[in-house]
């Protein structure tokens, strides 16, 4: 008996070891094995956004045959009023795409026949929900480059001069450019997926409950901000400071639109 009382108590630690390092390796485990999944929900929604990629790459195609005639002076009327007319309906689908594709990525990915799979991964909610935002964040932005390359291929200038020429002012107007674009962008998801949210239970009709519903807020909204601003004193101009406060109604009805959203899936769904 006293023999085996130090060989036992000296395994004791080692097990020890042995269960904390498990522990460890588990968790890495499971943080790797989260982002890993949270990245084929990623990859999963980018490849079923088919539209999106069918109307892009036509897009893509049209600028990249247009481009020798706007930039070299090429004349051939026929064909170049028919690539622009081919690109006119092209960013039409995209535009349609855009919002039909997050409105029902979501819906069939959060209550529709891919929701087992989709709630089947091992990550949270708030991880599921901002892969999704992150794709259609990102088609937004191949949108907009596609726009911004037509519109230099219709009128070629130089970057880099146009931004050494810039001056603090301009500089600043440039990044609240793009800090309204990502602010609205975000606005639009959030809002998408909240209007899906909130008719996820209407099993007939249900495109036509989410569209009924889009635009009923957002006539509510216009009309009480047009109140609001109404009432607000007239100003010859805004100064800077105004105008990066103009964002902030933005960012948080965008905060907004996803709480209503989380607590839905949440609650409604016991997740």
């Amino acid at each position: 008996m006293n023999d085996t009382t130090p060989n036992t108590l000296s395994i004791m630690p080692q097990d020890s070891n042995l269960n904390t390092e498990n522990i460890r390796d588990s968790q890495n485990y499971t943080l790797v094995q989260s982002l890993k999944d949270a990245w084929k929900v990623c990859k999963h929604e980018f490849l079923m956004s088919r539209y999106l990629v069918l109307s892009s790459g036509i897009i893509l195609l049209c600028i990249v045959c247009l481009a020798p005639f706007e930039i070299n002076g090429y004349e051939n009327k026929l064909f170049v009023g028919t690539i622009y007319v081919l690109l006119f309906f092209a960013f039409i689908i995209f535009a349609f795409s855009y919002f039909f594709s997050a409105a029902i990525s979501f819906y069939q990915g959060i209550f529709g026949k891919n929701a087992y799979l989709t709630h089947s991964l091992p990550i949270s909610l708030d991880a599921m929900l901002f892969a999704k935002i992150f794709i259609f964040l990102l088609w937004a932005l191949i949108g907009g480059c596609e726009m911004i390359f037509l519109l230099w291929i219709i009128k070629p200038i130089s970057w880099t001069s146009m931004l050494f020429e810039m001056d603090i002012e301009d500089l600043e107007i440039v990044l609240f450019a793009i800090a309204q674009w990502i602010s609205t962008t975000l606005f639009e998801i959030t809002y998408i997926f909240m209007i899906a949210a909130l008719i996820h239970r209407k099993k007939t009709f249900t495109m036509f409950y989410g569209i009924l519903l889009y635009f009923l807020i957002k006539v509510a909204l216009a009309i009480l901000f047009a109140v609001i601003i109404s009432s607000l004193p007239q100003l010859d101009h805004l100064s800077h400071a105004r105008l990066w406060f103009t964002l902030v109604p933005i960012i948080l009805l965008s905060i907004l639109w996803y709480g209503i959203c989380r607590v839905i899936i949440k609650n409604k769904l016991a997740l």
